[in-house]
């Protein structure tokens, strides 16, 4: 979304970082299925189109007839946020193991042992066309079931590689 932004105003699109930043935390994320906003204040986001729906609905929110103190209502919404964030973790927990299976789906079946010789594929700049092979690694280890650590020529680091 930003960059549409960006490129549709391209001048002024520094003005627009409050709009969407509210989107951004109004919105549920796929992953977890709940908005930021709930997740950090404990109550739905209230928008400008809101305001003006109670503005012109003449909804008025009960503050003068308060039936809760303000400890027990802290304690309640604790209550409610802590089962709330379980929630999110059950769902962002399952979404990643989603995630997981459909990357390591697509994932060829290596056969490696400690000691072997490989070349890796690693991207020495910022632009994706330059990358070169760069070899001979050594296989360190195997990291069940589709990663290796390899120790990379020239005294480099050793890297995790999939």
């Amino acid at each position: 979304m930003f960059h549409h932004v960006i490129r549709t105003d391209h001048s002024n699109w520094d003005k627009h970082i409050p709009y969407l930043l509210f989107t951004y935390s109004e919105f549920p994320n796929c992953t977890n299925r709940v908005s930021p906003f709930p997740l950090m204040y404990g109550r739905q986001a209230r928008g400008p189109l809101a305001a003006l729906k109670s503005l012109w609905s003449r909804e008025v929110p009960l503050t003068a007839n308060i039936s809760q103190s303000a400890v027990d209502y802290l304690q309640e919404l604790k209550l409610k946020m802590e089962q709330v964030a379980e929630q999110v973790k059950i769902f962002s927990e399952r979404k990643q193991q989603t995630y997981v299976d459909c990357f390591n789906s697509k994932t060829a079946s290596k056969s490696c042992m400690p000691g072997n010789q490989v070349y890796l594929l690693i991207p020495d700049s910022s632009n994706m066309l330059y990358s070169r092979w760069t070899g001979s690694g050594e296989i360190i280890k195997q990291i069940p079931p589709y990663s290796f650590l390899v120790k990379l020529p020239y005294g480099k680091k050793t890297d995790l590689c999939e």
